[in-house]
């Protein structure tokens, strides 16, 4: 080899860059900072997670309360629809309602108590098992009523629920409505002597269309 072979060769060694190898120390400081790192993503993480369960810890009885109002709104189309075929009448009860087939039984089930749906391998069986207790979240005053009698007349309401301010209500154009208490309390006892139509304004009345026989 020349003088001159060995000359780039020395230039080429020298300008070539050099390869930094981790120290022992530094790769466990990394390693530290990585953990640590993760570590408080970890914390901040929770506690994002944390301002937001009691968020929806409260949400979750306002979704049960649209829920309810919702299956009301539900067995009030189906009455309707009833009473379009049957001379304006509507049904003896729920479970004619429920036999003609277009709601399920957990329609009638609140998600705001304890009833648990109607079963059965076949839809007789079904209907019997609705007639039991806690297959129902819902009173059923329609009986004997029209639709043609006056809007306001209660048909329908929820079970009352224990530390609930209230209870939906089902009238007779199908329309749902959150009555508070104590004005719900005073619907119920006046519900026990026959038909009678509410108003947030004009409270409670009897209707001069309607029967003043019980459900």
């Amino acid at each position: 080899m020349g003088e001159s072979d060995n000359d780039a060769a020395s230039g080429d060694a020298s300008d070539s860059p050099r390869v930094e190898y981790a120290r022992p120390m530094e790769r466990r400081r990394a390693t530290r900072d990585i953990v640590t790192g993760t570590i408080c993503l970890l914390f901040v993480t929770m506690g994002i997670a944390g301002m937001f369960v009691p968020s929806i810890s409260r949400c979750r009885p306002a979704a049960n309360r649209i829920k309810s109002a919702f299956n009301l709104k539900q067995i009030g189309m189906e009455m309707e629809m009833y009473a379009n075929a049957h001379n304006h009448e509507y049904p003896e009860s729920l479970v004619a309602i429920l036999a003609i087939g277009d709601l399920t039984p957990e329609t009638f089930v609140s998600p705001l108590g304890n009833d648990t749906p109607a079963t059965g391998p076949a839809t007789q069986a079904v209907l019997a098992d609705f007639t039991k207790p806690g297959r129902c979240s819902y009173l059923y005053f329609g009986a004997g009523l029209s639709d043609t009698g006056d809007p306001n007349t209660v048909t329908a309401h929820e079970v009352p629920q224990p530390n609930e301010p209230g209870m939906d209500v089902l009238f007779l154009d199908g329309h749902v409505e959150f009555v508070p208490n104590p004005a719900a309390q005073q619907l119920r006892a006046a519900l026990a002597a026959g038909p009678v139509a509410w108003t947030s304004t004009g409270g409670i009345t009897r209707p001069a269309t309607q029967p003043t026989t019980g459900p």
